[in-house]
């Protein structure tokens, strides 16, 4: 903590959970890219409380010295390593985490990208274990409840969330974070569509520390007619395991066959866990209909009833 009090940018980001994380550049040549971090996620400046999470520091690589980095880091262990990035940690004993880069690499626009993911995997991995993680998904709220809708990729989730009216709160259209807050209760944060920075070329941007309770989950097919069913635990658990494990190879270290094989078990948990306690529907959507409605009338019972009462009135 006394080295990243030391340095003189630095941010925080504080999620649903309480937890506060930092991040900070040790090296000036990283401060552009740690600039454009910054701004894709909105993350204030560290506020001078102590952090209760992981603190991720960014650093120049060096080059052809990839057998002196235990020294540089005694104790260290790596989780990625390549010849443009090095990802070091100290299993269990500190919060610190170190991002060596390549600045060779840093004019591209892909490669920024890449590293801008590897520093989201140590969240990840944390929440994943946790009953959460990043799930592949738009997300929208409406009177402060937030929904996530989830297709594969070019599917149409975009498109869709695109097409909710102004009244609703659109988040991200291409991931979220899912984590537990201390009540119990399931709150998704938006993420960035980090896939705008790398083909694209744009920088999008989002609030990643605002957060909404979690009221429903869809599953989006494409049809002729818009309409919402309501998914067993079970069939609902297959989907949410899909959404979980769209992103696991992009925001996640897995270790051997072994982590794998744990991995693998705590989805399922977490999926059965989401499935029991979040209410999960099919997203039947046309291209031209109204499909928010009908997720409307989910959200808003009261309502729905309502203008049901009011349309058999003589």
């Amino acid at each position: 903590m006394q080295q990243f009090l030391g340095l003189k940018k630095k941010y925080q980001l504080t999620l649903a959970d309480g937890r506060s994380y930092g991040f900070a550049a040790v090296d000036p040549g990283l401060n552009g890219w740690m600039d454009e971090f910054v701004h894709m996620t909105q993350m204030p400046e560290h506020d001078g409380r102590p952090l209760n999470g992981i603190h991720m520091y960014a650093l120049r690589k060096i080059q052809n010295a990839r057998n002196s980095n235990p020294c540089r880091f005694p104790g260290q262990e790596s989780l990625v390593s390549s010849s443009y990035c090095d990802f070091w940690y100290r299993p269990g004993l500190s919060p610190e985490v170190y991002l060596e880069m390549d600045y060779d690499t840093l004019n591209d626009h892909g490669m920024n990208y890449t590293y801008m993911c590897h520093s989201m995997k140590f969240l990840n991995r944390y929440y994943f274990h946790h009953g959460g993680g990043i799930f592949h998904a738009a997300f929208a709220a409406l009177d402060g409840q937030g929904i996530l809708i989830s297709a594969p990729g070019n599917t149409g989730k975009s498109t869709s969330l695109a097409r909710l009216p102004d009244y609703w709160n659109k988040l991200a259209d291409d991931i979220a974070m899912v984590i537990k807050s201390p009540d119990g209760r399931y709150r998704a944060h938006p993420f960035p569509t980090w896939s705008d920075y790398e083909i694209r070329k744009v920088s999008s941007s989002c609030n990643v520390e605002s957060s909404f309770p979690l009221a429903a989950i869809f599953f989006l097919e494409q049809s002729q007619r818009d309409k919402v069913t309501r998914l067993s635990p079970g069939w609902a658990t297959q989907e949410i395991i899909l959404g979980f494990s769209e992103n696991l190879q992009r925001f996640m270290f897995i270790a051997d066959a072994k982590d794998k094989k744990s991995i693998n078990l705590k989805l399922l948990d977490t999926a059965v866990m989401l499935a029991g306690t979040i209410p999960c529907y099919t997203l039947e959507a046309t291209l031209d209909g109204r499909f928010w409605e009908k997720v409307e009338k989910i959200l808003r019972p009261s309502v729905a009833t309502m203008m049901k009462e009011t349309a058999a009135l003589p």
